[in-house]
């Protein structure tokens, strides 16, 4: 009984490690749907900011399922991020560049944890720092991913006061996205 099991895990396994080396890696071009929450540390909660996100990769296997990609997503398009006793804030650009690792579990299913850094723009304001996150891609057809994150994100940067002097901005955000993307063979 004890062989028979073990004939067949490795039954179901092997064809697992024998999948398709060429999912997920190559360059990919895509396109986000997000939404993020800044808050600012001990203080002003905000608005959820929605964005279109373009995006590329380059995915890359390391063996044993294992595939590595280098990510950059530009969101180009302004929307509000607080509003704070009737002023608005808004959020007109985003920037980040970043790496995921990813373990493919199927043939067209990867989860994968990501790092990045990002750099983003505010009406009185320029803040970059770090991101950290996780997500899944799954591949529909050889060249269409879908693909789902969460990222949480720690940025500093300095903001001018009506005074025309400068203060410490610290935000803490929870973004959340969903898109395609179009890999290259």
């Amino acid at each position: 009984m004890k062989k028979q099991l073990a004939v067949f895990i490795l039954s179901t396994l092997i064809p697992a490690a024998a999948m398709a080396a060429d999912t997920f890696t190559g360059a990919s071009v895509g396109t986000n749907i997000e939404t993020t929450k800044y808050k600012i540390k001990n203080s002003i909660s905000g608005e959820n900011t929605r964005n279109a996100v373009l995006k590329g990769d380059v995915g890359f296997d390391m063996g044993n399922n294992l595939v590595g990609a280098v990510e950059a997503k530009a969101n180009l398009n302004k929307s509000d991020a607080f509003d704070t006793n009737g002023v608005k804030i808004s959020q007109k650009d985003k920037y980040s560049i970043g790496y995921q690792q990813g373990y493919r579990v199927t043939k067209d299913l990867m989860p994968y944890a990501k790092a990045e850094y990002i750099n983003s723009k505010f009406d009185d304001a320029r803040a970059n720092g770090y991101g950290v996150g996780m997500g899944a891609k799954y591949a529909v057809t050889d060249n269409v991913e879908l693909g789902a994150e969460y990222v949480h994100s720690r940025l500093k940067g300095s903001r001018l006061k009506g005074n025309g002097s400068a203060s410490d901005l610290k935000l803490r955000g929870n973004t959340v996205s969903a898109g395609v993307a179009y890999r290259f063979k």
